[in-house]
């Protein structure tokens, strides 16, 4: 028994460094929900302080908040003080002058104990007040960034809860099950032997995981700090997770002390005495600790109930590994065999109890934080949970099949306890470890919205407050039929007034919002709605909406007794009768008897835990592939970003609640809702005209360049800035020699009334006579779209087209590309290489919000192609590459280094064979942008 116990403890060790820093995505926990300044807007003077509040509960001294000035110097005064709610940090700053402030913050979660990172900007001075698209002015893009976890957290975790749960099984066991079994005889004296060895195991378990997760939460925080390891040790420390890891290790470690120094009391034949209440309590001391540092404590629902059942629900799942495990071990040595079968079940006794334990507690944390049945295919937590749940589902089936092979077939369960029992331990360790994946996922912070809704006419009428935008109603209407824009009117019923008219803005097809302000009053409203169809009748709707119900929703609002209430109680209570309906059957049956040695195999035993291996790794991703989040597998696969983040437009956050939603165009625009996201994402193509003046530009004269762009029904195209901005405009001569790459943005000349016209001009001065090719690059909704126009210029001719070299040296740069042999319509790859007198360049900067603009053109100005150079740092692998509609979506790593190199990776498609010329931009830190021409042959 002593080598058995060594060797666990050498693998137990083994398996904890192999895993010690392995990377897993993980979102954020205290999430920032308001700024002050507010993120991305401009104020007239530079404030005073800066405040950052946060969803959850924030650790003093181990958060922080820095603020860079315009000229990027720090302007922070003093330390962070956190408010006496502990939701708020605050910093006072000096006056930095007008321009761009960066706000970065680092916090630790008081109530889960998970790190975030991140920050916001905003302005002074210029545009003061400016609060909508950005247009005209510096990007200011909210940047704020959600940390990443180690798989080695949740790891640590789960290595806890195992050895814990080992020792539960064995205090428990001992004094409900295994205590008349005990004695002086060979069986009882190698059950304790057993139980000794269960015990040094979990007791190495539990201090190896608190261990781990004090090391890899201190590497984190000093990372997230960007402080020495030895700095940030007793920061962690202070805090209350890092507290409370120090608590679980004095309590394991006096646990073990109390055991072995009094063993013989524990063994004792009768009673339960001093030393079994003292275990208890130092277990349960445990069990609390882990409690109190999760999403529970963080919850407005009574966190001090909600705590407990955390608690119990902690204690009751590690127990049903603990308890497998213990009755495996007993099975498989042959001396502790006997005691085993005898012991079977009473063993299930106490499984069923637990399974009523377990039932209960696990479907009031479900209802706490998932809040509704939309978040299970929406959100990480529910997709976590979904995982967690089909495997626990299969543990219920062995321990079903269990009780009722016990009373109706004992001898099938004879033949087959080998199996199933290995089965139900790694089954058991595997929801485990996916309990402890959902301890460090946030839950989401949103349920179900309440809606009015109403049927007429074959039309179903919505009015909802909208989740994903602070301060809107959305309005929709389902209807097989074509319906026109909704009419909309408002009255206040507690005066005469009468109803006004409401301006709605399109959400998505068949959705509109309206600004909730203009349910000004006391109240109640009355919101009349009607919808004309095409086909058929007029659908109509009224609802009345109490003042109160216009306030902002808030994340922490009361719970109802709604269908997801229901349900939930439901689901525990048809588990509870399922936990009695086998504690009953289990009532009427007998003693398992001997199994045929046969049965009890090495073979088997490793049969079933093979089995149990690939239950594992099948169930819950087969969970994920039907319940799983169809919109961020979308998301992901044309080539945007999953996150958790406040939802944005045109980089301003409109929403004050963190919401998972697919991010796209570089953080600019998050869409926590599919339909939207879908709408500006199959937008139809645009209708672009291009006009002159002079309608004939002569070269050396200023010609004023016009652009419009429609939809297809003839309104303004819904344009969303890309690259920082809204339209890009590329000007090529026929010999190659000229080249601009200009915005509308560039010369100040963008005005609110042609943004909303989707009408834009720039200024150009040609240098040449001859033939041109304008093309226009924007983002129609979130579909990239390119648009070219031959233009004759009047004046002196052009050159003859000069070939360039794949390598050639401009401004104080070498610049080499690489190609191969290039085909037309199919992925091709071009490599640029740029260095500074023999040296590989390492000052560039992003420009425009890429590493590299690209613009190619085919030699007789009949095809172009505009694309970007990504940046990889070493080690780390490259984006995927994503092709919709014969384009590839560029798929850039949105965090890109503040100064990087080369070499720069380009992705497209050639649209047909020919000669083409590259225009290669970058930009330097010193704010010098450089342009490379090569020539390029594409077979």
């Amino acid at each position: 028994m002593k080598k058995v116990f060594l060797r666990t403890v050498r693998a137990a060790c083994t398996l904890v460094l192999a895993v010690a820093f392995v990377p897993v995505p993980a979102d954020a926990h205290a999430t920032p929900i308001a700024y002050v300044p507010e993120s991305s807007t401009s104020v007239p003077v530079a404030p005073q302080t800066v405040q950052v509040t946060f969803s959850e509960r924030i650790e003093q001294g181990a958060s922080a908040i820095t603020v860079k000035g315009p000229d990027g110097s720090v302007i922070t005064v003093g330390a962070t003080a956190i408010s006496s709610d502990k939701k708020t940090a605050s910093v006072g700053i000096r006056d930095g002058g007008p321009g761009k402030y960066t706000v970065i913050w680092s916090v630790v979660s008081a109530d889960d104990g998970h790190f975030t990172k991140g920050g916001s900007v905003f302005e002074v001075g210029t545009n003061a007040g400016a609060t909508s698209t950005p247009s005209g002015r510096e990007h200011l893009m909210q940047t704020e960034v959600v940390q990443t976890s180690s798989q080695a957290e949740a790891f640590a975790i789960f290595v806890e809860l195992l050895g814990n749960g080992l020792m539960w099984a064995v205090l428990v066991a001992f004094l409900f099950v295994l205590r008349a079994r005990a004695g002086n005889n060979s069986h009882g004296r190698s059950l304790e032997r057993v139980l000794n060895v269960t015990i040094a195991t979990g007791v190495v378990l539990a201090l190896l995981g608190e261990l781990g997760h004090i090391v890899f939460k201190t590497r984190e925080l000093a990372l997230l700090r960007e402080m020495p390891f030895a700095q940030a040790f007793p920061l962690y420390l202070a805090t209350t997770a890092g507290y409370a890891t120090v608590i679980r290790a004095g309590a394991t470690a006096v646990f073990a002390a109390a055991f072995f120094v009094r063993r013989p009391a524990f063994f004792a034949p009768k009673g339960i005495n001093a030393t079994h209440i003292v275990l208890v309590l130092l277990l349960s001391v445990f069990a609390y600790s882990r409690a109190m540092v999760s999403h529970a404590t963080a919850n407005s629902f009574h966190p001090e109930i909600s705590v407990w059942v955390n608690f119990v629900h902690l204690v009751a799942k590690g127990f049903w590994t603990g308890a497998a495990a213990l009755m495996l071990a007993l099975l498989a040595w042959e001396k502790t065999r006997p005691v085993a079968l005898s012991a079977f079940r009473p063993y299930l006794v106490c499984m069923a109890i637990d399974f009523l334990a377990i039932v209960l507690s696990g479907t009031y944390i479900v209802w706490l934080h998932l809040k509704s049945f939309g978040n299970i295919t929406s959100t990480l937590w529910g997709e976590t949970f979904v995982q967690l749940l089909s495997v626990s589902i299969f543990l219920a089936g062995i321990f079903a099949y269990h009780a009722l092979a016990l009373r109706y077939r004992p001898g099938r369960l004879r033949s087959t306890i080998a199996i199933t029992l290995a089965l139900e331990f790694v089954v058991g360790v595997c929801v485990l470890y996916l309990s402890a994946l959902m301890i460090i996922t946030s839950p989401p912070l949103h349920g179900a919205a309440v809606a009015s809704a109403a049927v007429d006419n074959g039309v179903t009428i919505s009015l909802v407050r909208d989740q994903f935008e602070d301060g809107k109603f959305l309005v929709t209407a389902d209807s097989s039929d074509e319906t026109d824009v909704p009419v909309v009117t408002v009255e206040d019923m507690s005066d005469d007034t009468g109803p006004i008219g409401v301006t709605l803005e399109k959400r998505f097809d068949g959705g509109y919002v309206f600004p909730a302000g203009v349910l000004g009053g006391r109240g109640p409203f009355s919101v009349d709605i009607t919808v004309q169809q095409k086909k058929g009748y007029d659908a109509h709707a009224v609802f009345v909406l109490e003042a109160t119900q216009t306030a902002a929703e808030q994340s922490d609002a009361p719970r109802h007794l709604d269908s997801f209430t229901i349900a939930m109680l439901l689901i525990a209570l048809l588990g509870a009768v399922v936990a009695v309906l086998l504690w009953m059957v289990l009532a009427l049956a007998g003693p398992l008897g001997l199994p045929d040695a046969r049965s009890l195999r090495v073979g088997l035993f490793a049969k079933g835990a093979i089995l149990g291996i690939c239950v594992c790794l099948i169930v819950p991703s087969a969970a994920s592939v039907v319940f799983g989040n169809s919109y961020k597998k979308i998301c992901l696969m044309e080539g945007n970003m999953w996150h958790l983040m406040l939802p944005v437009k045109a980089g301003i956050p409109v929403s004050s609640t963190p919401q998972e939603g697919c991010m796209a165009l570089m953080g600019l625009y998050q869409f926590p809702d599919e339909r939207e996201y879908r709408y500006y994402m199959d937008m139809p193509q645009a209708t672009a005209t291009f006009g002159a003046l002079p309608s004939r530009p002569k070269a050396g004269v200023r010609s004023l360049l016009t652009f419009s762009l429609k939809d297809p029904d003839g309104a303004p195209a819904a344009l969303f800035e890309e690259h920082e901005r809204l339209l890009h405009v590329v000007i090529v001569s026929r010999d190659m020699r000229e080249f601009a790459h200009i915005h509308p943005q560039d010369f100040d000349v963008t005005t609110a009334a042609q943004m909303k016209d989707s009408t834009f001009s720039v200024p150009y001065v040609f240098g040449r006579g001859g033939e041109y090719l304008v093309s226009i690059d924007y983002s129609h909704g979130l579909v990239h779209e390119s648009r070219q126009f031959p233009l004759t210029v009047a004046g002196p001719a052009q050159d003859v087209q000069q070939i360039y070299e794949p390598r050639g040296r401009f401004g104080i740069y070498d610049v080499q590309i690489d190609t191969g042999v290039l085909f037309a319509g199919q992925p091709e790859n071009i490599v640029f290489t740029i260095s500074n007198e023999g040296v590989p360049a390492n000052d560039l900067v992003q420009y425009l919000g890429a590493a590299m603009h690209i613009a190619i053109v085919k030699n007789d100005l009949s095809a172009f192609v505009h694309t970007h150079g990504e940046y990889h740092a070493p080690g780390t692998p490259s984006m995927p590459v994503v092709i919709k509609d014969g384009k590839i979506i560029h798929t850039m790593a949105m965090n890109m280094p503040a100064v990087f190199g080369s070499p720069l990776d380009a992705h497209l498609i050639f649209p047909s064979a020919g000669d083409y010329t590259v225009f290669g931009e970058f930009k330097n830190a010193s704010g010098t942008v450089t342009v490379g021409r090569f020539s390029i042959r594409v077979e």
